[in-house]
């Protein structure tokens, strides 16, 4: 290779790397450039264990090894090897011990084949409504099994392929026999990071098992939870709704510190480990690494520069709404029911959770109790409901003429025939967050309107569901009637009703009962249909919602911890756009610079400059310090100078901050901010 060849081949590497370089760089701008204080914090995780994960390179070569330590060449030797080690691992190995349990256990499981369930439940057939709400559920992004069935075909099922498949659910399930190709999978190995790639310990197993065993395990599963539920029968704290390891780390900590407190002490020992400082600093120093900001630059206003709210906030508005939560469960879950009946014994200076939670007043008496018990029993399900979540065709409202929905919409109305009932609801919401409910109901005789006042801080899904629920009351003593057609605009509210095996909130309890009820001599559909499209009946139940805003309230019914949790993040929303209190930094909102179209270095130095920690400032003997001013020469560059020689005001770096970093960068003063 020549020299000329050897600099060629420099220069495309150099340009291969910074290309490379940049494409990462614009990668990661682009996963950071939508993160807000919204944030889930299981994203802000990924992102965070991603930084320091090494590229996945490909293998060329199988790096399995056999026992003897020797690279095994050919992939079949290679599987075997995995499922030899998949085998010993996922096999009982009962010790001599351990027969009898052996033994117990095998007429355990004898017992279920042979013996037949007293429990109706367990032995009732699956209905189509079951195969409807398990096929909702699933996901339909995986990979096939072995049998080759893709999950998609199964989502588009017709109604005849539906019913062909419910009834060899059925089969299996009289017959107690599952087919052999449900039981098998493919089991793909996926190496842990940082692990040795020749040990086969260092591979996660990942099985592609049969969908439509996953189909029928979904419907017994809703049985099962449906009965433990029901009879108390089940204590377990994870993968459960309104169970999880959190309940129980808190029961143990306010044990422990009960026992603590006790006189004389129950001799208990706790370590307990307090990040809260640790995850501050973090926090800070990122704010300082986006703004440029010195470290000489308050706290508060590196926070409010970098539009980051303070953990306290977002700490405090999250245990209120936990312990909240928590509460409102009542005997349902087990560390609720001894929260509510917990005393203080408070001795220690240390406090307990609860008696710290007392002390902040995170808890409120007057939250709306939840149920964690289904109220519709799996086998029986709402028969005569349907419930319709789009029009004819799927249509985007954001994309769709309004004209072209109201004409769907009048297609659908007009094909109810006039013997049925029809029931308009909507809610409103005005700026001092009082809610109200609009209800348009008409019936083959009469035409009415209900309009409801709904509690202070009531959310415009609740108050949905508060529509529904009083339409439905108001039909109950109607008679010589067909179906029941209730027309709503909260897509969100029927899809909540949809999923009524978790359904939980007192509302929408109500409103499963009274459809289970009517439904029983009545079909129910629930449809829905877009708002502010020209409905009459949508508009005149909009109008009532919005007049009974303006309805006194006769009682103080209790929120939801999600409305409490909401006028938390309200109020501490507000208390954060208030500016720090500083002699110079005048800002009317956070983050004032972020958004600016210009580089870092512009935004930085609008940082520094509103912030009065300009980059030429140095401390002596606790006082600022400033170079001469590189325009005038005459006195310190201090922003105060900087403002009077360029003949600005401070309220120019607010109003038009682009134009006051122009004067900076034409008078030759962006060196030194």
């Amino acid at each position: 290779m020549t020299e000329e060849q050897r600099i060629q081949l420099n220069k495309v590497n150099a340009e291969i790397k910074r290309a490379y370089a940049l494409s990462r760089r614009k990668k990661w701008e682009k996963s950071c450039g939508n993160l807000d204080p919204k944030t889930p914090d299981s994203r802000l995780w990924r992102i965070t264990k991603g930084l320091n994960r090494e590229d996945t390179m490909s293998e060329r070569t199988n790096p399995i090894l056999d026992p003897a330590g020797y690279m095994i060449h050919n992939d079949k030797d290679a599987a075997n090897a995995l499922a030899t080690h998949y085998q010993n691992i996922g096999s009982l190995d009962f010790s001599e011990t351990d027969r009898h349990t052996q033994r117990k256990a095998r007429a355990v499981v004898h017992g279920c084949r042979t013996t037949d369930s007293k429990e109706v439940i367990f032995t009732k057939e699956f209905s189509l409504q079951e195969l409807e709400q398990a096929l909702s559920q699933m996901d339909w992004t995986k990979s096939p099994a072995p049998d080759g069935l893709h999950r998609r075909m199964i989502a588009h099922l017709g109604p005849v392929g539906r019913q062909s498949l419910l009834d060899i659910f059925n089969l299996s399930w009289r017959n107690r026999r599952l087919p052999r190709d449900w039981k098998r999978a493919i089991i793909i190995p996926i190496e842990k990071p940082g692990k040795e790639a020749g040990s086969p310990e260092s591979y996660r197993p990942i099985a592609l098992t049969s969908i439509i065993c996953k189909i029928m395990e979904r419907m017994i599963l809703a049985r099962l939870k449906y009965f433990l539920d029901l009879n108390d029968l089940l204590a377990q704290y994870r993968f459960r709704r309104g169970h999880g390891t959190t309940d129980q780390v808190l029961y143990m900590c306010q044990k422990i510190r009960d026992a603590q407190n006790n006189n004389p002490t129950n001799h208990s020992m706790a370590v307990f480990l307090d990040l809260s400082k640790k995850l501050e600093r973090v926090q800070l120093s990122a704010a300082r690494i986006i703004t440029g900001l010195r470290n000489s630059c308050p706290n508060k206003i590196v926070l409010y520069e970098a539009d980051l709210q303070p953990l306290r906030f977002r700490g405090g508005a999250g245990l209120e709404k936990y312990f909240n939560k928590l509460i409102s469960y009542g005997s349902h879950n087990r560390t609720s029911l001894f929260l509510r009946g917990w005393k203080s014994n408070q001795r220690l200076k240390k406090n307990s959770p609860m008696s710290l939670a007392t002390e902040l007043n995170l808890i409120s008496r007057e939250v709306e109790c939840q149920s964690l018990k289904n109220c519709i029993d799996p086998s029986e399900g709402l028969l005569g409901v349907f419930f319709h979540t789009e029009l004819q065709q799927a249509v985007n409202k954001d994309d769709t003429v309004p004209a072209l929905m109201k004409q769907m919409v009048l297609q659908i109305i007009n094909e109810i025939p006039g013997v049925y009932i029809q029931i308009y609801t909507d809610r409103s919401k005005n700026e001092e967050n009082q809610s109200g409910s609009g209800i348009y109901i008409k019936i083959p005789r009469e035409v009415r309107k209900i309009k409801l006042r709904n509690p202070d801080n009531c959310s415009v899904f609740r108050s949905e569901l508060l529509a529904i629920e009083a339409g439905l009351e108001a039909i109950l003593n109607e008679n010589n009637y067909g179906a029941v057609w209730i027309l709503s605009d909260s897509r969100s509210s029927i899809q909540h009703l949809i999923d009524w095996n978790n359904v939980g909130n007192r509302t929408g309890i109500s409103i499963l009962k009274l459809l289970r009820h009517i439904g029983m001599d009545h079909e129910m559909h629930l449809q829905w249909i877009p708002s502010h499209v020209d409905i009459y009946g949508n508009e005149v139940a909009d109008d009532l919602a919005k007049q009974g805003t303006a309805e006194p309230l006769c009682s103080t019914p209790s929120l939801t911890f999600d409305e409490i949790y909401s006028i938390r993040k309200n109020k501490d929303l507000k208390t954060w756009r208030v500016p720090p209190s500083h002699d110079w930094y005048k800002r009317s909102s956070p983050g004032g610079s972020i958004g600016l179209a210009c580089d870092r270095a512009d935004q930085t130095a609008l940082f520094r400059f509103v912030s009065d920690h300009l980059k030429s400032c140095c401390f002596r003997h606790g006082n600022k310090v400033f170079p001469v001013c590189a325009k005038c020469g005459v006195a310190s560059a201090s922003p105060q100078h900087i403002l009077s020689c360029l003949r600005l005001s401070r309220e120019t770096f607010e109003t038009d901050p682009l134009l006051a970093l122009n004067f900076l960068r034409v008078s030759g003063l962006m060196d030194g901010v």
